[in-house]
């Protein structure tokens, strides 16, 4: 007669031994550990205590047994364990470009110019979705790494002025520094972390980097009423480094209803600069990890510039009794 699971004896076992668990655990099952812990332990401060006693710490000193523990496991589980494991081993911890999770991200472009009457204008496409997929981004792929796909409930809400009046003013014969001159084409690129809302310029371009041979192209450019412009050469804002070896530009490609001026992608490539690698592209992992690192970096809080002034409070050179006002009057401004 089978045993019915309501008469089954559950036995906890010591705070210790439950902890072994952690061992055998991989990354994608640490984030049970907790849980596990709470319903599990007894005396669990002392259990974390005893189990992360033999870890070397290293600069983890400042972390928690647990987090300790759990950060312990997780190496463990990318050390490889035979020499099978350690052939390719730097190969076995990469994606493939197109698996990059950058659905994290929204971009955001802003396209701004002088009206006739002199007036400051911007187009805002918002929260776009970065499509790396080559199947997703059909012809656009042909001159792009990736794409940022508009979207809108009207097609109005992705028209622009700038390109509507760039297609007419094209079509009109009118020379690319006239309307240079005139419009002062610019854009830049807003990127947006979904997780927490913190946000970032990562691109810009100015009206030197509208591209002649784009504009020349455009009226005869292949697509059934779509046309092209390009901003080429963009300052990317994202931070890679100061080695003039790895310096990169990133390009900006507007593809557009010739008729209404509605956007219907941007496509974007990242390129190096310099000589020796031109016409090489930025890796979508390496894109990624700016990203995020460019995301974080904006989140720091930062300490306020200390004056002069206050520096000679600290270290005791005016009277720290004196109000900030007397301090200012008797010994300048902070």
């Amino acid at each position: 007669m089978s045993q019915q699971p309501s008469a089954a004896a559950w036995v906890k076992l010591p705070a210790a031994v439950v902890l072994v668990a952690c061992e055998f655990l991989d990354a994608a099952s640490l984030g049970r550990l907790e849980v596990c812990g709470k319903t599990s332990l007894g005396d669990k401060t002392r259990a974390w205590s005893e189990k992360a006693a033999g870890v070397a710490r290293g600069n983890l000193g400042q972390l928690s047994n647990k987090r300790l523990l759990a950060a312990q496991a997780r190496v463990q589980a990318l050390i490889p364990s035979s020499s099978e494991e350690s052939v390719g081993f730097a190969h076995n911890v990469r994606r493939g470009s197109e698996d990059v999770p950058f659905d994290e991200f929204s971009f955001t472009v802003v396209l701004s110019s002088y009206s006739e009457s002199d007036e400051f204008e911007t187009t805002v496409f918002p929260f776009m979705r970065l499509v790396v997929k080559r199947d997703e981004m059909d012809d656009d792929s042909n001159f792009s790494s990736f794409a940022f796909l508009p979207s809108g409930q009207r097609a109005a809400d992705n028209s622009s002025p700038l390109l509507r009046e760039a297609a007419v003013a094209n079509a009109e014969g009118a020379d690319i520094e006239e309307f240079k001159e005139y419009k002062t084409p610019r854009a830049f690129m807003i990127c947006t972390r979904k997780s927490d809302g913190a946000a970032v310029r990562m691109a810009f371009w100015d009206e030197d980097c509208f591209d002649e041979d784009c504009w020349d192209g455009m009226s005869s450019w292949p697509g059934g009423g779509k046309c092209m412009l390009r901003f080429d050469r963009g300052e990317l804002l994202i931070g890679h480094g100061s080695s003039l070896d790895y310096d990169y530009y990133m390009t900006l490609n507007m593809v557009f209803d010739q008729s209404n001026g509605r956007v219907i992608a941007f496509c974007s490539g990242i390129f190096h600069s310099t000589e020796d690698l031109a016409g090489s592209n930025m890796s979508n992992e390496m894109f990624y990890a700016l990203l995020h690192a460019r995301l974080d970096d904006s989140t720091r809080a930062r300490p306020l510039p200390l004056s002069e002034t206050g520096r000679r409070i600290i270290n005791g050179d005016l009277p720290a009794s004196e109000t900030a006002v007397d301090v200012g009057v008797a010994h300048g401004p902070w």
